[in-house]
Order: C-alpha cells, then structure tokens, then sequence
C-alpha cells in the first residue's frame, strides 16, 4: 500500500487509466491496492483488470508464478466496489483454456506448461476472438473495467 505522500505524487501525473494485466493475484493485500488506484486515479479515470478466475483451478502452474489468490466473480466485484468504484463491465475470458490449466496444474502438478501446449493454444486464438462478441459464462480469467466516479 502507498502512503498519502505516494498517493499525492501520483495523483499530480493526472492518470485517467491504469492497466493490471494478470498483476493483482500477485498482491496479498490486493483490496489496499485496489484502494490505492482509486485515489490516486482522477475523477471519471478507469481500471482495466485482467485476472486468473476460479480459485477450484488452483494449483502447481499458480502457485510456481507465485499467485496469492485465484478470483471468484463476485469477489473481483466486491473488492473492486469496495474500494469506490463502479463497475462497468465484468466478464470471463479464455473458456477453452480452463482444461488445459486443470490438467496441468492441479492432476499432473507441472510448474509450467509445455511448449507444445502453448504452441497449440495459438490453434484456439480464433475461439477467443469470437467470446468478445458472446462472452462465456465461466473462463479461466476475469476482465473488469470500472470507473472511478466523476
């Protein structure tokens, strides 16, 4: 967490977005950081999170990245609200990668994917493309934007 003389310093950039791809889940006291990028972002500004979904996914592949946590919806909801802001869209990602990280990580407990598993996501690119347009119901990330109100 930033103390108010590092909230201050940040604050006078002016920051109308900050982007957290996949870096939330690294922090343990993540509702403090949530709480930090409110008041350091200006009036109207937004977060952009992208973070691992479903704590039941768990396992040797999250643990080896060093993550604190897995994210359920509604507690990316809570947190994210809790610390000011307004939601504007909340929605899984990547379906199709919830089998792989499983197998890989919670029954055969490997620290990394193989590199012929990550070549052969590359084949599932179009699948993603088309959950922009019908978002899954479940995914093995969450994207959240919110708006710090004006």
């Amino acid at each position: 967490p930033l103390g108010e003389a590092g909230r201050a310093e940040i604050r006078e950039l002016g920051v109308d977005t900050v982007v957290c791809l996949n870096v939330l889940e690294h922090i343990a006291e993540d509702t403090a950081t949530l709480a930090d990028l409110f008041h350091v972002l200006r009036p109207g500004g937004r977060i952009v999170l992208i973070v691992p979904a479903l704590q039941r996914l768990y396992g040797s592949l999250d643990a080896h990245l060093h993550h604190v946590r897995r994210y359920e919806k509604a507690e990316l909801e809570d947190k994210v609200r809790g610390a000011g802001f307004v939601l504007e869209d909340v929605r899984f990602l990547n379906r199709p990668g919830i089998l792989g990280w499983w197998v890989n990580g919670r029954l055969l407990r490997r620290r990394v994917l193989p590199a012929g598993q990550l070549a052969a996501f590359k084949l599932l690119l179009p699948l993603l493309k088309r959950e922009e347009a019908n978002p899954p119901s479940v995914g093995m990330s969450l994207l959240a934007i919110a708006r710090k109100p004006a």
